[in-house]
């Protein structure tokens, strides 16, 4: 069985391990992060339709795109924050565990309010939006960064890939059963499914997993500053360090981000719009998760590739190789018309799954190592885990809303456009990072 190595005092299956895990143990882990993936990407899917026309509130798609971005705006404030934070804190359950617990608890609860509150007016169904997004926002960084506090540096890029292929699976399953619920007008039991999942996760984590115990921390510096102005701090000193690596990856995964979240917001618009106009919101939702769920195959398999490749050829490099692959997919999904793409005659319900392949592959081979590159460049693992999600919701604020403006003015058809723009700025950043290899942060450490 393949091991990683593993902090000294991390407890798995209940038996201490002073040196090494099983891949179970870091499947177990991504359970809690798997958590976050599952409800937002079926948020995505269907809540965009809800607010267009299913429940007859009939917003512009320049507005539903911003509403779209509230988790994010409220993510930006809440989540560096709460990463940070979490650092720092020292329980008998450990210092993650305290915020994913009741997280995940009360965003399931609130996960599944939304089948219900749609039916009633507006503010009901958008109050509940805001619930969700503020109780999913305060444990998403301490979910994210309970993996590199049980795994050592030069493990994560596996590590990280095994939990994309747990999320990716995750998602894929939640997105193709709950698109067989929307088919037959089950609203409230394709919600239930993603709710009851998240709460049947979180039991298996905390059935197989233990926190290391650590000592308080005493930080003399640090003591009286504000865990926001910490998180500012170090932001302002990526454009004062003379090694650019980390403020490039981190604009790399703006801009990719930008262009997922776009796609994610606006998927089951377009595929409505453009390939099933006669039929209801809630039926392209479905089509449009069934069709999306090659996605999270491709993710999945990329992911363990990734993982591979970031451990022997090298994370940044693997990363480009990912950024090819999601423009590839891209350029294919911008050519794909109801009954042809590239001329070449195929229905779209055929001709998109290749583009998501591409696209899910590309996702892949990025994720499992671009949020290791910022662990291995910043000064902990929570502030890293906390900055990569900050330029991440800048990117999922203005995706989504840009694209809706965007769409409003010159068509639904501009979607996948929009997002190539995005994916290549995102590859040209990459070019400018240099540094995030195993053992590049005592490097940087020791030079400045």
């Amino acid at each position: 069985m393949t091991r990683l190595t593993l902090p000294s005092g991390a407890t798995y299956l209940g038996e201490k391990t002073e040196n090494y895990i099983s891949l179970w143990f870091v499947t177990f882990v991504a359970l809690g992060f798997a958590t976050t993936q599952i409800s937002w990407s079926f948020f995505n899917l269907v809540v965009p339709i809800i607010l267009q026309d299913e429940a007859g509130f009939n917003i512009p798609l320049g507005f539903v795109g911003f509403i779209m971005t509230w988790d994010n705006i409220i993510a930006l404030f809440i989540q560096p924050a709460v990463g940070s934070y979490s650092d720092k804190v020292r329980t008998r359950i450990g210092r993650r565990l305290p915020f994913i617990i009741p997280g995940v608890i009360f965003g399931a609860i609130l996960f599944y309010l939304l089948s219900i509150s749609r039916t009633y007016a507006i503010v009901f169904f958008l109050t509940n939006i805001v619930a969700f997004n503020i109780v999913m926002a305060l444990y998403r960084s301490p979910a994210a960064s309970l993996m590199p506090d049980l795994i050592v540096s030069k493990n994560r890029s596996f590590a990280n890939s095994i939990m994309n292929i747990v999320g990716g699976v995750a998602v894929g399953g939640a997105l193709f059963v709950g698109g067989k619920f929307l088919d037959d007008d089950d609203v409230e039991g394709a919600f239930a499914l993603i709710a009851i999942s998240m709460i049947v996760f979180l039991i298996i984590l905390l059935s197989f997993i233990r926190e290391p115990k650590r000592k308080k921390e005493v930080r003399v510096q640090e003591g009286s500053k504000s865990v926001i102005r910490e998180i500012i701090f170090e932001i302002k000193q990526l454009f004062r360090s003379d090694e650019k690596s980390l403020l490039y990856i981190l604009l790399a995964i703006t801009f990719w981000f930008t262009a997922v979240f776009a796609i994610e917001a606006w998927l089951s618009t377009y595929i409505g719009t453009i390939f099933l106009p006669e039929e209801d919101g809630l039926v392209a939702a479905g089509e449009a998760g069934q069709v999306l769920f090659i996605f999270p195959i491709a993710f999945v398999l990329f992911a363990i590739i990734g993982g591979i490749l970031g451990t022997y050829l090298g994370r940044i490099q693997t990363t480009k190789f990912g950024a090819i692959l999601m423009i590839i997919g891209t350029i294919i999904a911008i050519a794909i018309q109801p009954n042809d793409v590239f001329g070449i005659e195929v229905d779209w319900r055929i001709s998109f799954p290749v583009a998501f392949f591409f696209a899910g592959a590309g996702w892949g081979l990025v994720t499992a190592n671009a949020i290791v590159i910022v662990w291995e460049l910043a000064k902990d693992n929570g502030i890293g885990t906390g900055m990569y999600y900050a330029f991440a919701s800048i990117a999922a604020i203005s995706g989504p809303t840009i694209a809706g403006i965007i769409m409003d003015i010159f068509g639904v058809q501009w979607l996948f456009r929009f997002s190539l723009f995005f994916f290549i700025l995102g590859s040209i950043a990459i070019l400018r990072v240099i540094k995030g290899e195993t053992g590049d942060r005592a490097e940087i450490v020791a030079a400045g």
